[in-house]
């Protein structure tokens, strides 16, 4: 008999850890071209590192049943709440101008949107715990792994996001749209 527990390498985990990360990173990036803070960095990077954590180990807990039933009603739910936030992000772009960027109004590091957007991030990894639960994979090590690697993807993309912000002003708006639409269509399919 196979012993699954031997198929995941340390390269195997990395490479599972910045799949999963992406997403995070993505809407990072979007976050970014709204400013950065220490307190808006923290807490993106804090909750979508928690969440990424935090999903393995609810996956790993759940029936196969039951785990795919509140993953399709997760995915729908932040899948919407992805476009919600893509559309206004296509919106600010048209509207665009430097004295209105220092005012915006959406800071999707705040309150449920933050809730929301990290639980949107990290269904990927409740399948994985699922998928570790079956293999009988290291739980805690590897959801440490992932959920570490999301939180430091977020704050790269935060100031990745700065950055692009500064130099291409609106521009940074659709693109940041065009990666939560992407993100989306991926939540759905």
């Amino acid at each position: 008999m196979l012993d699954y527990r031997e198929m995941l390498t340390p390269f195997e985990l990395a490479v599972l850890a910045i799949g999963l990360g992406c997403d995070a990173f993505a809407v990072a990036v979007v976050a970014g071209t709204q400013g950065v803070t220490a307190r808006r960095l923290f807490r993106l990077s804090w909750h979508t590192g928690l969440f990424q954590f935090l999903m393995p180990i609810a996956g790993y807990g759940l029936g196969a049943g039951l785990a795919h039933m509140v993953g399709h009603i997760t995915k729908l739910a932040g899948g919407a709440l992805l476009a919600l936030i893509a559309a206004h992000m296509f919106i600010e772009g048209i509207r665009y101008s430097k004295e209105a960027a220092m005012h915006r109004t959406l800071d999707i590091t705040r309150g449920w949107l933050l809730v929301g957007v990290s639980v949107a991030t990290s269904i990927d990894a409740l399948m994985v715990g699922l998928w570790l639960g079956i293999i009988e994979g290291e739980l805690l090590f590897q959801s440490a792994v992932i959920g570490l690697t999301a939180g430091l993807m977020a704050i790269t993309g935060m100031l990745l996001g700065r950055m692009l912000s500064r130099y291409v002003g609106r521009v940074a708006y659709f693109l940041g749209s065009a990666a939560l639409l992407a993100l989306t269509v991926r939540l759905f399919f």
